[in-house]
């Protein structure tokens, strides 16, 4: 399985980017999203 490792910058605008897709779009939508970003992280690794 491959792995990745976000910096802590990186990691910092993650959670960023999460709670924004919560304010505009709702809980369900921020995870879903969230989710589809790590499953990419996953395949460019």
């Amino acid at each position: 399985m491959n792995e990745y490792l976000l910096s802590d910058e990186a990691d910092e605008d993650f959670e960023r980017l999460f709670e924004y897709g919560i304010d505009n779009f709702g809980v369900s939508k921020a995870i879903t999203y969230s989710k589809g970003l790590k499953n990419r992280f996953l395949e460019i690794a």
